[in-house]
């Protein structure tokens, strides 16, 4: 019920804006095939090509263009078709929850989840991870493997969920879980893992020739490891590093939690380690995805006038359900002790320079106005229905963020 009101909120707020000039586009079966949707589609239509020097559709997974040919969808109909995947999994992921419907408007009016309705592979990726998600929560080694598997056929995944999969399970506490038993539960969920990952390369080389080269293209589009440079930066930042800066400090708060769940693993006793919150598989396994992506794509990337850039690190955390298991964790599970709480507000206020948002009033204003959010939701919980104001920024930021898309301007 959430989603469709949600949906009927945007649906509303786009015909108005729209109606008094305020965006002046509608989606086509033209402009929304722009950006990464443009790569999808040409794999579609005539499967992966290999173009020497330069970039080339080698860099995209195939799970997604293949479903697309086989539904043979227009654009629009295949955004409608990810629209409802997406929810489907949104579904399948809250069940059995009791999180505030406000919380779920409230990552559902986020700006990056446009890309659910692009004809993008970010539903696909959701519902796979779920599907990973969900099989840690209910204990089934076949829905995560599945998962896995399918996971590692949209995306290459497969540098964040080796790493992530071993640390889980080594972390993971419980009295009736054998080493070995820990060892068979690793070794499926990497063999799962590489598994997708070598199907991609067996197709692409079928196709082109061309051995792993998603890894090798990788650097006509300016991602290579380097130092960070300080205070980072993104495409357009004046549109769009508030969003990017969020994601990257949720990020880092994913790491801090990480970092400290290693510690008191090792320095607490066995039975007191089993009672704690973060002695849960699918919270664990979220953090060091979050870590892992955000860590990725901070040493991988690019310098733009002498600031590293976090392009897309909105929607690479945003547009998987990690983010929102870390977050309802975070607002409604976790009791932060006293070095926590200033731990998360040193991060927000130094974010505003890390990120350098502190350059950009408006940017500045959404970072804070969503930080205050989280505050407002954790502490306040009395206070959370006057946040519909909050609700409505984030839809109407969400609204010019598809807007901006059709136009063709930059957003993850």
């Amino acid at each position: 019920m959430v989603i469709v009101y949600h949906l009927l909120v945007v649906f509303l707020l786009y015909v108005s804006l729209y109606r008094y000039h305020i965006i002046n586009t509608v989606p086509n079966n033209k402009n929304l095939v722009l950006c990464d949707a443009i790569w999808y589609k040409s794999i579609k239509e005539t499967g992966y090509v290999f173009v020497p020097f330069q970039t080339c559709n080698l860099a995209f997974f195939p799970l997604f263009p293949i479903i697309w040919k086989i539904l043979q969808l227009s654009p629009i109909e295949m955004a409608l078709f990810n629209l409802c995947l997406f929810s489907v999994s949104l579904l399948f992921l809250s069940r059995g929850n009791n999180y505030p419907s406000f919380f779920y408007l409230f990552f559902l009016s986020l700006p990056s989840l446009i890309f659910f309705a692009l004809p993008y592979s970010e539903s696909l990726f959701f519902l796979c991870t779920t599907a990973i998600l969900v099989g840690y929560k209910t204990n089934s080694t076949f829905l995560r493997c599945v998962g896995f598997f399918l996971a590692s056929l949209v995306r290459s995944v497969s540098m964040v969920f080796i790493p992530a999969i071993i640390i889980c399970e080594i972390l993971y506490s419980r009295d009736d879980l054998t080493g070995k038993e820990k060892i068979l539960r690793i070794t499926g969920s990497c063999v799962a893992t590489i598994s997708g990952l070598l199907l991609v390369a067996c197709l692409q080389a079928y196709q082109t020739g061309k051995w792993f080269y998603f890894i090798e293209i990788q650097k006509f589009w300016k991602r290579h490891w380097l130092l960070p440079r300080f205070p980072l930066t993104t495409y357009s930042p004046d549109r769009i590093i508030s969003i990017d800066g969020i994601s990257f400090i949720i990020g880092v708060a994913a790491i801090y939690f990480c970092v400290k769940t290693i510690i008191k693993r090792f320095c607490v006793s066995e039975s007191s380690f089993q009672k704690d919150i973060f002695n849960n598989r699918a919270l664990l396994f979220s953090m060091l995805c979050l870590a892992g992506t955000t860590l990725l794509d901070l040493l991988f990337t690019f310098n733009d006038k002498e600031a590293t850039s976090i392009w897309s690190l909105n929607r690479h955390l945003f547009c998987a359900p990690f983010v929102l298991v870390f977050l309802s964790a975070f607002l409604y599970d976790v009791d932060l002790s006293e070095n926590d709480r200033y731990f998360l507000f040193f991060l927000v206020m130094a974010g505003l320079l890390i990120t350098g948002v502190f350059r950009y009033t408006l940017q500045s204003s959404y970072y804070m106005l969503f930080f205050f959010s989280l505050f407002v939701m954790k502490y306040y919980k009395a206070l959370t229905p006057y946040l519909v104001l909050v609700y409505c920024i984030n839809a109407i930021f969400q609204v010019q963020f598809f807007n901006n898309f059709l136009k063709d301007l930059w957003i993850g």
